[in-house]
């Protein structure tokens, strides 16, 4: 057992009767037992105070605090002065957290003699859970420059007071600043600058709700420019902290994000006409221009935006206006965009392949690749294709093989047309992106077909879905007459029901082939002992679940295997061609080294199977993964169910003991592939 040291969780309490007993409850039941609580009620005016009283009669471990109004930073303060534990967590009085947040966080704090450490948390809004930091599949300890990089870049640890548990000695001195919104801003840093270490666990102990009835959420733009220029105010601090300190790259890197928002808010106070705020954002743009022009982490673009502004004032004023026009009216939008799409063409044009060289082969075989952005089935597809085809040049001494990044299709297809041959092969790649749902894979592919009909054309295994709605109906009358103009054209369908569609729309060739990351076989990461599971669930557009049934789903795997890993394949970060591989094989270790995965991602299914890991699959919005799961059905490690209740059953059946399971050959359908490619080859 873990030395128990005293621990603080501190909850300030305003105007929240409504959520204040689902808060105090969740604190109240942790895992973690010995604790202080402080409900710090800041004046709230209505129940809150009474609620907070037989709160503490319910809980000796509860004190509280009765004061007149002066904010969260004041009622923060006032609690940090009183506190007795040798640690210190926040959490705000209408979120939530799960019953071993503090267990996990004081674990790490131990494990890795850390004086700050971090879990994950969930941005709860209209029954969605959705993640804002990339999951992580193995705990992190930093020192505190190297957090502090991460903590300013906002995007693996976000400034927020809560999900974090603190040493409480980092607060002597520092104190929240009063009456000031987006005060974590002005203060995290400090913290991060006073420890040694910092650690990050891998639970998601943290439910942030977002509601509609939020402050922020209903603030006019004049309200909204006059309490977030607080975040100016925090961020400018910032970079003058680390300026001072003369550490420069913290400094750049604080610079970044606060010549953005300084650039917004000047915008917006000559929009509103308020002289007084713009006056202080174009006198700080003035003075740190060449500091902003010498920094290598801004965008160059940027740069020019911060000059125009420091300019004469009414050139600055007329940027602003075009600017906000731009974004406010529609007729300056459209034209706005219209050269704006003049602007790409003319920058495509400079963009030059190296096609003309065949160095000694008599046909090329063009793979265009969609952008794949964070998600790692689409990097997991295009890592599959590219093998595939790799085996045809291996084969076929006569093939060139060239591969063409997403964005780069525009500029690439107005080369072809001009280069191209008729022995020349083009395939695109497969995925579920074949309709509305991710425009910008429809509109490539509508662009290589519009402009190389009478070529050769593939695509592989795909999933088709338009929404039943009129802008779907609509986008599948644009694709199914661009489609149907191509002679040459091949589709693979990835599940019955999307062959069904595609035979019902387009002319061209069809062929049933299964999802090509199938053909993988990575059982080499299921050597070794298993322990506990993995919860691989969605939170875009596609996802099914509430938010209350993924909490359920993530008991189920508590109950059933100890401990469980809340992650996913889409990382929230981009990932380059040439770190494909290497994240692609640390995802596939993470699944190989756990006893059972539950996901609604198909290709955390997929995932699954090529580790030959036992996996429960529930389904997303559409069809996508039912369908595709029934052409994997014959796998013995798969089991897909319909309902979150039954996911308990078919855990049960999965993990019962003796059970080895061996992945499933697909090979049939890609050699199958292979010579239909052959074939077109000889003709």
């Amino acid at each position: 057992m873990l030395e128990q040291h005293l621990i603080t969780v501190i909850i300030p309490v305003y105007k929240v009767e409504e959520y204040l007993e689902k808060c105090v409850q969740a604190v109240c039941r942790q895992t973690y037992k010995n604790l202080e609580i402080l409900l710090v009620d800041d004046g709230s005016p209505d129940r809150c105070p009474e609620m907070c009283d037989a709160f503490a009669l319910q809980d000796d471990r509860i004190r509280v605090i009765h004061k007149k109004n002066g904010g969260l930073s004041s009622a923060r303060n006032a609690a940090l002065d009183v506190a007795r534990g040798e640690y210190i967590a926040f959490v705000d009085s209408d979120d939530t957290v799960e019953a071993d947040m503090i267990e996990s966080l004081y674990r790490g704090i131990q494990k890795y003699n850390c004086e700050i450490a971090i879990c994950n948390h969930y941005v709860e809004e209209n029954e969605r859970l959705v993640m804002e930091i990339p999951p992580l599949d193995e705990e992190k300890v930093y020192t505190a420059e190297q957090a502090l990089k991460l903590l300013l870049g906002d995007i693996y640890i976000r400034n927020y007071a809560w999900d974090k548990l603190y040493a409480g000695k980092l607060f002597r001195g520092i104190r929240y600043p009063e009456g000031r919104n987006y005060e974590d801003i002005a203060t995290t840093y400090l913290l991060f600058d006073r420890a040694e270490k910092i650690c990050q666990v891998l639970e998601y102990g943290y439910y942030y709700e977002k509601r509609d009835s939020s402050i922020s959420a209903n603030l006019t733009k004049e309200k909204w420019f006059h309490n977030t220029g607080n975040i100016v105010k925090g961020m400018e601090e910032r970079y003058l902290y680390f300026q001072k300190m003369g550490r420069r790259e913290l400094a750049d890197r604080s610079m970044v994000d606060l010549e953005k928002y300084m650039v917004t808010f000047l915008n917006l106070s000559f929009i509103l006409h308020d002289k007084r705020e713009r006056k202080y954002y174009r006198s700080f743009l003035k003075e740190h221009l060449e500091e902003i022009r010498q920094n290598p982490q801004i965008p160059e673009k940027e740069k020019k935006i911060a000059k125009i502004y420091t300019m004469k004032t009414p050139v600055a004023a007329a940027y602003a206006e075009a600017s906000y026009l731009r974004r406010e009216n529609r007729l300056f939008q459209k034209m706005f965009q219209a050269m704006q799409r003049i602007k790409q063409r003319m920058r495509a044009e400079q963009v030059k392949f190296d096609f003309s060289c065949m160095q000694g082969k008599q046909r090329r075989i063009f793979m265009f690749e969609l952008p794949c952005f964070d998600n790692l089935g689409d990097h997991a597809i295009a890592y599959a294709e590219w093998k595939f085809l790799q085996q045809i040049e291996k084969d076929h001494p006569e093939i060139q093989l060239i591969r063409i990044e997403g964005w780069d299709t525009p500029a690439a297809v107005r080369q072809l047309k001009r280069e191209i041959t008729p022995q020349d092969m083009i395939f695109c790649q497969g995925g579920g992106n074949l309709g509305n749902l991710y425009a910008f894979g429809e509109a490539f592919r509508r662009t290589i077909f519009r402009a190389l009909p009478e070529q050769f054309l593939l695509v592989f295994p795909q999933t088709m879905y338009f929404t039943p709605d009129d802008a779907g109906r609509k986008e599948l009358k644009k694709s199914q007459k661009i489609y149907n103009r191509c002679r040459n054209l091949t589709l693979l369908a990835r599940d019955e029901r999307s062959y069904s569609l595609m035979k019902d729309t387009f002319t061209c060739n069809l062929l049933p082939a299964k999802d090509i990351v199938t053909m993988l076989d990575e059982t080499e990461y299921a050597a070794g002992r298993r322990e506990g599971s993995i919860l691989c669930l969605r939170s875009d557009k596609e996802a099914a679940l509430t938010a209350e049934q993924k909490r359920t789903l993530k008991e189920m795997c508590v109950r059933n295997t100890g401990n469980v890993l809340i992650t996913d394949t889409v990382t929230l970060t981009e990932i380059s061609g040439q770190d494909r591989e290497q994240v692609l094989r640390k995802k596939w270790e993470t699944f190989g080294k756990r006893r059972i995965v539950v996901t609604d991602r198909l290709h955390g299914m997929i995932f699954s199977l090529i580790t030959a890991t036992p996996c429960v699959v529930l389904g997303n919005n559409h069809f996508k993964v039912r369908e595709t799961y029934r052409t994997l059905s014959a796998c013995s490690y798969l089991r897909y169910v319909e309902t979150v209740e039954e996911v308990q059953g078919a855990m049960k059946e999965l993990l019962a003991d003796g059970q080895i399971f061996e992945k499933p050959s697909f090979s049939q359908d890609f050699n199958r592939l292979y010579r239909y490619i052959e074939d077109r080859m000889k003709e």
